[in-house]
């Protein structure tokens, strides 16, 4: 029950902590906070149900009041309200009879949403959300087409395009947003999951399950409860499936790593898979001349791999220096305790070390750069 509530509503406080933690380790907790997903859903229950008892023409309408009911009532986060006006403005390019933009649909919830409150950008719910929609936008397209190429070679072309059809929306539009998102989680959480994209693969096939029938049951349990628990059976088969899938994979050994990742490496990130995007972009021929125009100069080799290196190191050099913070680490040495500190100005501060040395050290490794081992 609590997880069907965090499902419709993205209410946490229920579910068990330890189930909570299997959801981080397999970055599926996206399944519980209100996205684009739910949104939709919502979207179309309300659109169906008014344009049988009311006509076509007022469909769209119902449909918008309920998005932004269901809004208001989930508690319109950043997330929730980003998911909402790109949701009502396609339903409003629907009314109108015109193809909406999702890119400009994108810039304008952002936008709308930052000038009524400017703190929403450091928002990490924001960030998340906002990101993992330019992934979809840019990259699915571009990953259907590369496994339809990859599938095709073992079968047809069109049986290929079944077959990515039916992965789409576990396989592909998850790894599309993994492109983007990464970045994020591994600077604010600095961890990451390696059964993330098998997690989702397996279980975001059931989540349409979870949300109609639970949904269905909820509303029915407040008319009459007898039939309402009857429907919640079967939405209780798609959560039950579900958990079990998410505490499994969550034991697989090395299922979640650290990793940190500070805001240079993410701009870093950003501005490659930028230039990258672009270039692969451009048209065949184009993108093959600006390739033999740059290989071709002995200068341009020599210059590209000179400013890389330079590049490198004062990347390294830059992320050695003191960020001006006070950070202490508790350090896992096993039996004993050991803390590691470093000073606003850049010094380090160890305060006893353990039991073992190769333990100590390896955490300390895991801290401190890797050019310092003073």
């Amino acid at each position: 029950a609590s997880l069907l509530t965090g499902i419709l509503l993205g209410v946490e406080t229920g579910i068990p902590a330890d189930l909570m933690d299997d959801f981080s380790a397999t970055g599926t907790t996206h399944i519980i906070a209100i996205s684009g997903f739910n949104i939709t859903i919502i979207a179309g229950i309300f659109a169906g149900l008014a344009q049988r008892l009311f006509g076509r023409r007022w469909a769209v309408w119902v449909a918008i009041a309920g998005v932004a009911v269901y809004t208001v009532f989930v508690g319109a986060s950043a997330a929730v309200l980003r998911a909402a006006l790109m949701g009502i403005l396609y339903l409003w390019g629907r009314h109108l009879g015109r193809a909406t933009f999702a890119p400009a649909s994108l810039a304008a919830a952002a936008i709308g949403m930052t000038v009524l409150n400017p703190y929403t950008l450091w928002d990490v719910g924001f960030q998340l959300s906002f990101t993992a929609t330019i992934g979809l936008v840019l990259y699915t397209g571009p990953l259907e087409r590369i496994f339809e190429r990859a599938l095709a070679r073992f079968t047809s072309a069109e049986r290929a395009q079944k077959i990515v059809g039916l992965v789409n929306e576990a396989l592909i539009v998850t790894l599309a947003a993994q492109i983007t998102t990464t970045p994020i989680i591994l600077h604010y959480f600095r961890l990451l999951s390696l059964v993330t994209l098998v997690t989702n693969f397996l279980i975001l096939p059931a989540q349409p399950g979870v949300m109609i029938w639970g949904g269905v049951a909820t509303l029915l349990g407040l008319v009459v409860r007898p039939l309402g628990r009857v429907v919640g059976w079967v939405a209780w088969v798609f959560l039950t499936y579900t958990i079990e899938v998410v505490r499994l994979t969550a034991r697989v050994p090395f299922a979640l790593v650290p990793v940190r990742m500070d805001a240079g490496m993410v701009w870093g990130y950003y501005l490659l898979l930028g230039g990258l995007t672009w270039y692969l972009a451009q048209p065949r021929e184009r993108r093959r001349r600006l390739w033999i125009s740059l290989s071709s100069r002995l200068e341009t080799k020599v210059l590209v791999g000179a400013s890389v290196i330079l590049l490198v190191l004062a990347f390294f050099a830059w992320r050695g220096l003191p960020d001006g913070r006070l950070h202490v680490v508790f350090l896992d040495v096993g039996q004993g305790d050991a803390i590691f500190i470093q000073t606003p100005s850049g010094r380090q501060v160890l305060v006893d070390g353990g039991p073992s040395e190769t333990v100590l050290l390896s955490q300390l490794g895991r801290q401190m750069p890797f050019w310092d081992r003073t």
